[in-house]
């Protein structure tokens, strides 16, 4: 998810008027030795995780950012208040959706290394998902719906999506020029919202597009890639799980999921045929994970911790 790889897992983590803003950076801590990794400052409450770029985004009192990789995380501060709910990798920077501590004005934002510009108010929130497709439309999906823009950020149009789409945390991916939702259906528009099709009559918990998680029948999880009329199913996960999330990447896909009556969060790796996944436990109840080509977790100390 690829576009952005934004964070998941129990707690779902989802990029003013100035229009340059300058970003203000402090080193807040290092690998040593042993099992130190890289921390947070405790006050901060990260929310948006972009794992392949290293974006850490949420709040300590302001528009907060971390730049992390394994060896320090770097602060940065664009002017404004409240917090950032949502964000997409874009050409040469990111996308942000921020929200103000009143809770009712949400704010686009665009960077471009290191110059923030203030984008458009919007009306439709709460949004959970910031999604950027393959010819440069903006896409949300929150509360009040799927909206899409064509004119960053402008002006909105809400997508007539014909089902329920309130199951799962990470319902929505874009694959080249598919769009797709997870939910009791699954369904793929090609020609942006004006048409679309169900792919599976079932259950999906998760997509990016491209792969698929699904319940089954029996308690396993079944593992799927999005095909041109349907889903090709590649394996099936023995167990109860309860997926947040699921990546594909350059050698193969990975899900997030925690078993039921569980609070221990697992992280499945399988190959690029989606099959013979392994297991790496990582925490009970982590802030938030990062899925990208390397997975970027969280624990309840603050501390970022990176699975190969």
């Amino acid at each position: 998810m690829d576009i952005g790889k934004p964070a998941v897992g129990p707690k779902i983590l989802r990029t003013g008027g100035m229009s340059k803003l300058i970003m203000m950076w402090s080193l807040l801590g290092c690998f040593g030795t042993g099992d130190t990794a890289v921390s947070l400052d405790e006050d901060t409450e990260p929310r948006v995780v972009l794992a392949d770029a290293g974006l850490v985004f949420g709040g300590d009192g302001s528009l907060s950012g971390w730049k992390v990789d394994a060896k320090s995380v770097q602060r940065f501060t664009p002017t404004g208040d409240g917090i950032i709910v949502a964000a997409a990798s874009i050409p040469n920077g990111v996308a942000v959706i921020s929200k103000q501590s009143n809770g009712t004005t949400l704010q686009l934002w665009t960077e471009s290394n290191p110059t923030w510009t203030e984008g458009a108010a919007l009306s439709h929130g709460p949004i959970n998902q910031l999604l950027v497709a393959q010819d440069g439309a903006l896409w949300t999906e929150g509360d009040k719906g799927v909206h899409r823009s064509t004119d960053t950020g402008a002006t909105w149009t809400r997508m007539n999506v014909p089902t329920n789409l309130r199951l799962g945390s990470r319902k929505m991916g874009i694959s080249g020029g598919r769009v797709a939702f997870a939910g009791p259906k699954f369904l793929a528009t090609m020609d942006n919202g004006t048409t679309w099709q169900t792919l599976f009559e079932g259950t999906v918990h998760t997509t990016d597009g491209t792969w698929v998680a699904g319940s089954t029948n029996k308690p396993s999880l079944r593992v799927g890639r999005v095909v041109e009329q349907g889903i090709e199913w590649t394996d099936e996960i023995d167990g109860a799980w309860n997926p947040s999330a699921i990546h594909g990447h350059s050698k193969g896909v990975r899900i997030v999921a925690t078993q039921q009556l569980s609070t221990q969060v697992e992280v499945f790796q399988g190959t690029e045929q989606g099959k013979n996944f392994a297991r790496t436990r990582i925490d009970s109840r982590p802030a938030w994970v990062g899925l990208g080509e390397r997975v970027m977790w969280m624990d309840t100390k603050q501390r970022i911790h990176f699975l190969p």
